[in-house]
């Protein structure tokens, strides 16, 4: 990916022959002839926000070589609305009561097109990229509430914050299985996108012990008393006791409460589902 630092070194080089850099012209060409998507600006950067009343027209980004062909930003398209300049085609609200604005070319932004933190812009390049950023697009704008209804008279299960995740999932289902996706399988995607992002996310502290052995202390505030005992792929839910040793010492011993999960992806939803009680319940009336 170029960077404002990699040019400037080009053109700032002591000695750089005009055919290298003519070479160097045509690789970045190159890589914004890939970006069907319109995702990079000319440096390499998510862009910020959609041109809000610019018409789509192909025109070039920067000076080119001799024999270099212009790069188009956007791919002019005409809506079925008769409407040939940028224009909202939809708007919706999250739960929380965010504005989501739908564009012509597959655009999904924020009030008065401002970008929507964690959403890139997408300014499709390519007839087909256009097709794909709407059905994105679209796709997302079904599961938020429509404007102009009271807050609440439809079903919206989306804040703001689960824009991003939910754009990146309808994106990339779009990529892989073509423009007949439907809600339902959006939503299972994003369901299943969530859970692996929540086992990343899980406040849980590895301590090894031994050779492939190791502990995990959980916050106490939320599970007391609890641990996690890995070993050999089997993830086990332990008790924290302290119990007298020989020479009248006492210490903290792990005691197994009979809950084992062969991946941790099971462990963390068990722990965020039942592991107030049901482990609690366990751990209160063992012997």
């Amino acid at each position: 990916m170029t960077t404002r630092d990699d040019l400037s070194a080009v053109v700032c080089a002591p000695s750089i022959s005009a055919d290298d850099y003519a070479a160097h012209l045509r690789a970045i060409a190159e890589k914004e002839r890939a970006d069907a998507w319109g995702d990079l600006d000319d440096w390499g950067r998510i862009r910020a926000a959609f041109p809000v009343g610019a018409v789509p027209q192909a025109q070039p980004q920067r000076p080119r070589g001799a024999g270099d062909e212009p790069v188009s930003t956007t791919v002019t398209t005409t809506c079925p609305c008769g409407n040939a300049a940028s224009h909202r085609v939809a708007w919706r609200r999250t739960a929380d009561g965010t504005h989501v604005e739908l564009w012509d070319s597959g655009a999904l932004t924020g009030a008065m097109g401002l970008a929507l933190p964690g959403v890139p812009v997408a300014r499709p390049r390519t007839p087909d990229a256009t097709r794909q950023a709407l059905a994105v697009g679209w796709l997302v704008a079904g599961e938020l509430e429509r404007t102009g209804t009271p807050p609440g008279s439809s079903l919206c299960l989306y804040d703001a914050a689960d824009l991003p995740s939910l754009y990146a999932v309808a994106r990339r289902l779009v990529a892989s299985r073509g423009l007949g996706v439907t809600p339902g399988e959006l939503r299972a995607a994003h369901a299943e996108a969530e859970e692996r992002a929540a086992v990343d996310r899980f406040p849980i502290r590895w301590e090894f012990v031994a050779d492939g052995c190791r502990v995990g202390h959980l916050p106490r505030i939320r599970w007391p008393g609890l641990a996690v005992w890995h070993d050999r792929g089997v993830y086990e839910v332990v008790a924290i006791e302290r119990r007298a040793a020989m020479g009248g010492r006492t210490g903290e011993c792990l005691v197994s409460t009979g809950f084992r999960f062969d991946t941790l992806r099971e462990l963390v939803r068990h722990l965020v589902t039942e592991g107030d009680g049901r482990v609690a319940l366990v751990v209160e009336h063992m012997p």
